[in-house]
């Protein structure tokens, strides 16, 4: 909770109070309307649930004294840039799209020549992203046209929570205290 000073009109002054300040300015931690109208100071009213949709951000705006007495903190709210609709709901899904599937152009990699080269094409639609989507129109994370990955015909296809063969992982088994 946030409250402010106010002059004798009622208009907010200086800086939003924590809590905190306010017990100390009243001597007490049950903090009353009276005890808030006695020392000039107000509940500041802040809109929780009028959170702005995914594709816009919010920023605080003035603080103000509405018709009713009541003290309000107001936001601006603004839609997203293209700019950072990218940065926000592209570039981190694509570098671990991308870092998941760099296996596939190592030299040693399981796959066949055919199969390498589908993955190429993969990786390349994953960094045309940001040119091939309607970025203005795009209005959430979860409309972001991600490509497919390719159908693996091989033994072995990515998985995060298994390696290529047991032969080559690092297991380290926890056998307790003074049992290794």
């Amino acid at each position: 909770m946030l409250y402010m000073k106010i002059d004798g009109n009622g208009n907010p002054i200086g800086l939003p109070l924590i809590q905190s300040n306010v017990e100390d300015i009243v001597g007490t931690r049950l903090i009353t309307p009276e005890m808030l109208a006695e020392n000039n100071l107000a509940e500041i009213i802040n809109c929780y649930d009028c959170r702005p949709a995914e594709y816009q951000i919010a920023t605080k705006g003035e603080i103000v004294k509405n018709p009713d007495g009541t003290i309000e903190q107001l936001w601006d709210v603004r839609e997203m840039t293209d700019a950072e609709k990218v940065r926000t709901w592209i570039e981190g899904m694509r570098f671990f799209k991308l870092l998941n599937s760099d296996w596939t152009q190592m030299p040693d990699s399981p796959l066949s020549a055919d199969e390498k080269a589908a993955w190429a094409i993969y990786r390349q639609k994953l960094r045309d992203i940001p040119e091939t989507v309607d970025l203005p129109n795009l209005k959430s994370h979860i409309a972001v046209p991600w490509p497919d990955p390719p159908a693996m015909t091989s033994k072995w296809s990515p998985s995060l929570d298994e390696p290529p063969s047991s032969k080559t992982s690092n297991v380290f088994v926890n056998m307790g205290p003074g049992k290794l």
